[in-house]
This record gives structure tokens, sequence and C-alpha cells, in this order.
């Protein structure tokens, strides 16, 4: 085997086999990968972690008050105005599931033995005033019987998302009538009125009837127009029309009123329909009320 001479540091020199030099290249080698892994390592703890930016989400407030505090206000008023002299104490007890404790003795009506026992009909919310942020005064139209009463309920919502009657309800006011000026659709003569009186007649017979075939024949293509029912009414005759808005060249918006039986019952309504009717190579019904889809 062939040596290797080195000299050592006193100045002499000795002989390396290649066992020996391969053994102290490895050693040096060793020796490097060791320094660069304890450089990274110290690179890595100085080194800066980028910070994660995270979307603050805030939830939106609901509108206060909300379709909750409707419905909770609704079914209080319905057992508010449900009584009944044969069973005194039972009102009671479905109120106090509504109310603070220190209305549950005293928010119940006084019904005396000869009172005629009463229940409510139908409930629809009338109107709302925001009293705070977590307060509400909640107006009710309650059909009651033979009539119809407005009641104001004051509801309250508490931190958790609670509600509760908090104070007691009072008796409101119905809407006013609203004093509005008079139409002033413009009535159609002549020629026009005959040939645009007979579609118009003509497609409400089929609409009011429910007779999807008749309308085919009527409506323009692409739009769907949905009916009140299947035989359930009828057209008795078709007494004025005008013209709701300026004609425009294709376009016509009309007013047509008519008087319609109702078949179950054979009562006679005067109503008012709004149309729009366009012309293609005929005049198609275009609109009814704002009905149209498509």
């Amino acid at each position: 085997m062939t040596g290797l001479r080195v000299r050592s540091r006193s100045g002499r020199s000795k002989s390396l086999t290649r066992g020996d030099f391969i053994r102290r290249l490895g050693q040096t080698v060793l020796w490097l990968l060791v320094l660069v892994l304890l450089v990274r390592g110290v690179a890595q703890m100085f080194a800066r972690e980028p910070v994660a930016v995270v979307p603050v989400t805030r939830a939106v407030p609901a509108a206060w008050p909300d379709d909750e505090a409707r419905a909770f206000g609704a079914a209080f008023v319905r057992a508010y105005f449900t009584a009944s002299p044969r069973e005194p104490g039972a009102q009671a007890s479905a109120l106090a599931r509504f109310v603070s404790p220190e209305l549950a003795e005293s928010i119940a009506p006084e019904v005396g033995e000869r009172s005629r026992g009463e229940s409510v009909t139908a409930v629809t919310f009338a109107r709302a005033a925001r009293v705070g942020r977590r307060q509400a005064l909640l107006t009710f139209a309650v059909a009651v019987g033979d009539g119809t009463r407005y009641v104001t309920v004051p509801v309250a919502r508490d931190v958790r998302g609670g509600l509760v009657v908090d104070e007691l309800p009072s008796f409101a006011a119905p809407p006013r009538v609203a004093s509005v000026p008079e139409s002033s659709a413009a009535p159609i003569s002549g020629v026009e009125r005959d040939q645009l009186g007979a579609i118009v007649e003509r497609f409400l017979r089929a609409y009011v009837a429910g007779d999807a075939g008749g309308l085919a024949y009527m409506v323009l293509a692409g739009a769907r127009i949905a009916t009140p029912g299947t035989r359930a009414y009828e057209l008795v005759e078709l007494v004025s029309l005008a013209q709701a808005e300026p004609a425009r060249a294709n376009v016509r918006d009309l007013d047509a009123t008519v008087r319609v039986r109702e078949l179950g019952s054979g009562a006679v309504y005067s109503q008012l329909y709004r149309l729009r009717l366009e012309r293609r190579e005929r005049w198609y019904v275009a609109d009814v009320n704002g009905s149209r889809e498509g």
C-alpha cells in the first residue's frame, strides 16, 4: 500500500496510509456537516415567523323588532283574548308563559260568570315602534268574534335573546283611511275599444276560471301568468276599460273593471284588473296585476 508523507508540528515527517487519510477526510466532512446544521438552527431561532392575518368577522345585528319578536307577541295576543268562564284560571296560566313575574297576577282580564267565552280567529301584525335597544311596542289586529280589535304589546329582549312582555298591553287605534286623488285613467273609445275590449274580456274569462288552455292563445310567448284558482270563479261582465298609461306604439297599459262571481258562494264582486297588452302580429296579454314570470 502506498503511503503519504506529512510533516508534523515538530517538523518531522511521517507517513500516512490511505486508510488514515480517508478516515481523517471523513471526520472533516462530518464536522463540516455538524457546523452547517448548527448555523441553520441558529438562523431559524432568530428568524421572524410571519404573522398570520385572521379576518375579524363581526355579526350583523338583526333588525329589532324581528320576526321572532312579532311571533312571540302574536302568541301572547291570542292567549290574551282567549277566555272561558268555565276555566277561570286557564287564561292566567297561559299568559304567565309570556310575561314577567310581576305581571303574572294582574295581566289576565277579569271575566264574569255570565260573560261569553271568546276565541281568536286571526292575529295580524299591524305595526311596530322601537322604544329602545331591546324594547318595542308591537301592534296587532285581532279578529275576535264578529269584530276586530287593535292591541299594542310591549315586548323586551334580554342579553341572552329571551323575550318577555314586560308591561301591560293597551288598545290601539286602527290605521287611518287615506285620501288619495282619483285615478286619471283615460277611457278608450272607438274601434280600439271594441278590439281591445274583446281581447281583455276573453282573457279575463279564462284567467278567473283557471283555464290554462284558453290562456295559452292569449298570453305572450315566454310569459307565465299564474291564475287565482281552477273553476272557482267566473267572469260576469266587463264593465269598463280605460288606459292606465299613455298609449305607446305596440303597448297598452289598461285598467279593466269587471264583475266576478265566486262559484262556491254565488257572491258577485266588483274588481279592477291591471293588464299590459303587447302587439306582435296581433295583440297578446303580457302581464296582469304584475304577475308576469319570464
